[in-house]
């Protein structure tokens, strides 16, 4: 699919299982290996600084609040016209105030979920940005320029898991963003993956 994995090699890419159990409550078996080497590393060891001067957006999601920050930061400084998407993810409740605030300053978009926006929906600096809010079946809040709009979630005919919802709409709004859709079409598609989603079971425990 065109797509290219870079990064450190001799180790296993940190990763998890999430299932789901028979109350919906989400379970995670987590295998860091090697994660902490994200704190560490530089952009610069995985791609030429003309290749990332070149990119036209970036999406700065879930390591840890310390990697997320320095590699913001570490881009911006190399390509300050790019869009920039902060997504803080389950780690949110772990950034400081004040690395929060450094990210949002950085950023040109903030995506997060109900709970992940209760860490930093006060911060003024989160005001000038494009946010968007995923709120679970009542859909998704837009916010731009002081305005608020709620894009309803599809009705779908039987909710059998919501593990992966918000990684759905993640990839349907991305992808339609990365192919010059305006930001009204891009949460429109990612709230059509996320209802297909929520149809299929994905990992369960029985």
């Amino acid at each position: 699919m065109g797509v290219q994995f870079r990064g450190h090699e001799g180790e296993f890419t940190a990763h998890a299982y999430i299932i789901s159990d028979p109350l919906h409550q989400q379970l995670t078996i987590w295998q860091p290996n090697d994660y902490q080497h994200i704190e560490i590393a530089s952009l610069k060891d995985s791609f030429a600084i003309e290749e990332i001067s070149n990119f036209k957006i970036a999406i700065f999601s879930a390591g840890t609040p310390l990697s997320i920050k320095r590699h913001l930061f570490e881009f911006k400084n190399l390509n300050p016209e790019a869009f920039c998407i902060f997504d803080p993810g389950q780690v949110a409740q772990f950034f400081t105030e004040d690395d929060m605030r450094a990210c949002a300053d950085l950023a040109d978009m903030i995506v997060g979920n109900n709970i992940e926006f209760n860490y930093l929906r006060h911060l003024e600096e989160v005001q000038k940005n494009i946010q968007i809010e995923t709120c679970g079946s009542r859909g998704a809040l837009f916010r731009r320029d002081g305005e608020e709009v709620l894009f309803p979630a599809q009705i779908v005919d039987q909710v059998k898991n919501t593990t992966g919802a918000g990684d759905a709409f993640r990839a349907g709004m991305i992808h339609e963003i990365v192919n010059g859709a305006r930001i009204e079409e891009a949460i429109e598609k990612g709230i059509e993956l996320g209802a297909k989603c929520v149809q299929f079971n994905s990992a369960q425990y029985f």
